[in-house]
């Protein structure tokens, strides 16, 4: 989502488990093609797609960014104008069908 074009590795797997990938609805979405470059909103870098939104915080303090209208969660809730991220994390949305 973030690479550019250029070579960016992601691991995701839960605490001490290195032979599973933890299950979240989100891997599955497909956003679709990406809109615009990557924003940097303080120490998260944001990104806008045709069919969804993503954000992650590489910092090391929590941040309040800013989100796109129209997103939903994994359990189709609203997503606020604005949320606190927390240090490391990220948060990847779909557009409201």
């Amino acid at each position: 989502m973030f690479g550019g074009g250029a070579f960016t590795g992601i691991s995701a797997t839960h605490h001490d488990a290195y032979d599973e990938i933890p299950h979240a609805p989100e891997l599955s979405y497909d956003l679709g093609d990406p809109v615009g470059g990557i924003i940097a909103q303080q120490t998260a870098q944001t990104r806008a797609f045709t069919g969804g939104w993503a954000a992650l915080n590489t910092g090391s303090k929590d941040v309040t960014v800013k989100a796109p209208s129209g997103l939903a969660d994994a359990a189709n809730r609203p997503v606020p104008s604005s949320f606190t991220l927390r240090a490391h994390q990220g948060v990847v949305y779909r557009r409201k069908a």
